[in-house]
């Protein structure tokens, strides 16, 4: 009681703070402030009772939101779920890729593609050993780089042009073998098969022509075939050869010649070899000759190479312009 009775307000003491009574009082010059407020200090001289102490201001307490109850939180986790979010695109194949990946792939696959379509033209038209590399890609709009990519040399692109357009073709004539059980029935249908493609597909018949009687367009193309079922006629003693090379070598010049003639008489608009017409049944024509000289009689001949076709699924050309396989 004694201490706080003696706090008074000093008149030297700066901003009225409290001070015990019998402290000196502080000097001049000690401080700025004390130096600064002579004024002030005279009109806060307090004589008589001590100043109270007054307490800081206490802040109103502050209002907290109320939490919502369980049953609220409920309802709107629910209504959050059933927005419905948009989910990224996944591709028709069912395959869960990126969409960035997927374009890459699509445009690598369009390259590919027009490499090969160019090269197709160019070697139908001069002949694999007459082009260069430089020409394919400038035909197909790529960078020269570009072709490494994709293949390793022109030997390259030229194995898989003679995959596509005569492996998987001869393969599906090969299927024929399912429903026909007489070789020389196969032969013919076969023949007349290649024909009907060659009218149909120029750009086919030419690029057959230049590769049927090298070695490839016999070893991998449609010659393995021919010279397969020959031998199983010859087998099943079906045919009667006595010099079954020369037998294959002259139905399969035949057979090109045939898809020559198609392809002169679409540049010309008339065949160039008189008293042919039109091509309009060649492939029976050339089926007839060529069991004739697999050793069949003429009449057996003419009347297995007449009989209706077989229902083969053939590939069709993936390579040809867009405005042409849309007329097909």
């Amino acid at each position: 009681m004694m201490m706080l009775s003696s706090l008074i307000v000093h008149k030297d003491f700066p901003r009225g703070r409290p001070r015990v009574q019998g402290m000196p009082p502080p000097q001049a010059g000690l401080g700025s402030r004390a130096q600064s407020r002579p004024a002030r200090s005279a009109q806060r001289r307090i004589t008589g009772d001590p100043v109270p102490l007054c307490p800081l201001p206490v802040p109103p307490p502050r209002k907290h939101p109320k939490m919502p109850t369980s049953s609220k939180l409920r309802a709107r986790s629910s209504s959050q779920s059933s927005i419905k979010r948009p989910q990224a695109k996944v591709p028709e194949s069912g395959a869960e890729e990126p969409l960035d990946v997927g374009r890459r792939e699509r445009r690598k696959r369009d390259a590919r593609t027009r490499l090969l379509r160019a090269a197709l033209e160019l070697i139908a038209d001069k002949g694999v050993d007459a082009v260069a590399i430089n020409e394919i890609t400038e035909a197909a709009d790529v960078g020269f780089g570009s072709f490494y990519t994709h293949f390793e040399s022109k030997a390259a692109i030229y194995d898989a042009l003679i995959q596509e357009l005569l492996g998987h073709f001869g393969a599906a004539l090969d299927r024929m073998g399912e429903v026909l059980t007489d070789p020389s029935e196969k032969i013919a249908s076969s023949i007349r098969y290649v024909i009907l493609r060659g009218q149909k597909d120029v750009l086919w018949a030419k690029f057959l022509v230049l590769t049927g009687q090298t070695e490839d367009g016999i070893t991998r193309g449609l010659g393995r075939y021919l010279m397969r079922d020959m031998g199983a006629g010859l087998q099943a003693q079906r045919f009667r050869l006595d010099d079954p090379a020369i037998a294959f070598v002259a139905i399969a010049s035949m057979v090109m010649g045939g898809l020559a003639l198609e392809v002169d008489y679409h540049k010309r608009g008339q065949p160039m070899i008189p008293g042919l017409d039109s091509t309009d049944g060649l492939g029976e024509r050339l089926a007839t000759v060529a069991l004739q000289l697999l050793g069949l009689p003429l009449k057996e001949a003419h009347t297995i190479a007449r009989r209706p076709l077989p229902a083969v699924d053939l590939p069709q050309n993936p390579f040809l312009p867009e405005e042409v396989a849309r007329s097909k």
